[in-house]
């Protein structure tokens, strides 16, 4: 009688066949384990420290072309070393960069840079997108979307980006009563300096009308873009001197003042920047003061 394994041996069957299915199931898994997402993540945050926490926020399977992908949405915190600062402003938006600038204009046309303490927590959510190759799951792409930093005396779990926004805040208040302050220090002084200064009143440059200021012999004046909501890129003006005689037509770029002129004339001619799109109306702000001994000198 012909014996049959199957009969005999039902354990080491069932035990190949569920052996079978958990390693098809390995090769095919959805998505990364936990531990590549968070080496992912320590890879893209080696340079800053040491991450203290990671959370996955959320999850996205791919198709793409038929290659599996998945979509991985993090938070993680880094408890950083020494040589980074923090950027604000600029083409490139707000965000953290290795360096040591202490402050001020500089790449990117950032508006400062504030250095970062070590030992401040680093807290970011971002996306990584990785891709199921033969050999496993690699990183195809990946993205922050959102930054910021809390200063030492902070501990890892107080931090958070609803406290750095408070923080944020808290600085820009700041910021913005100091220049307040400067600006209202500085235009007292200049008055006080300026015998018989106008208050500022509104002009109107509309489409393509030009508007001329006459002026007495003893007097200066400035001007200054009003409006900040505008289109356009600034405006031009040109001198008549007391003679008649036509200047050239000088330009002012966006946002800059201009104080007129270190010799005397008879009338300024403002018109809008011909290269703006659209065209529309330009408002300029103006004032005049005495001319003193030194001639008509800046704000």
């Amino acid at each position: 009688m012909a014996l049959r394994p199957d009969k005999f041996f039902p354990t080491l069957r069932l035990f190949c066949v569920a052996g079978t299915a958990a390693l098809m199931a390995g090769c095919s898994s959805d998505e990364p384990r936990e531990r590549e997402a968070r080496q992912a993540v320590e890879a893209d945050h080696r340079d800053l420290g040491q991450i203290v926490s990671y959370e996955k926020i959320n999850g996205e399977k791919l198709v793409v072309q038929g290659v599996k992908g998945y979509r991985l949405f993090y938070r993680a915190s880094t408890k950083m070393v020494d040589g980074y600062i923090w950027r604000t402003g600029g083409w490139q938006g707000s965000g953290i960069q290795k360096g040591r600038n202490k402050g001020g204009f500089g790449e990117y046309g950032a508006t400062n840079f504030t250095p970062i303490p070590a030992g401040s927590t680093f807290i970011t959510e971002g996306t990584i997108v990785f891709r199921l190759t033969d050999n496993g799951w690699i990183v195809d792409s990946r993205q922050q979307t959102r930054q910021g930093y809390c200063n030492p005396d902070v501990k890892v779990t107080d931090c958070s980006f609803a406290k750095i926004d408070m923080a944020q805040a808290q600085r820009d208040a700041a910021a913005k009563a100091r220049k307040q302050a400067e600006e209202t220090a500085k235009r007292q002084a200049f008055e006080a300096l300026r015998p018989n200064v106008s208050p500022w009143s509104d002009i109107t440059i509309q489409n393509d009308r030009v508007v001329s200021i006459t002026l007495k012999s003893d007097q200066c004046l400035e001007a200054k873009r009003r409006a900040t909501n505008e289109l356009g890129h600034g405006y031009h003006y040109r001198p008549t001197d007391l003679n008649g005689s036509v200047g050239n037509w000088i330009f002012v770029k966006e946002g800059e003042n201009v104080a007129i002129f270190p010799s005397p004339v008879r009338s300024i001619t403002f018109a809008r920047d011909s290269t703006s799109r659209p065209r529309g109306w330009r408002t300029l702000a103006i004032r005049t003061w005495t001319r003193t001994a030194s001639g008509c000198q800046p704000m």
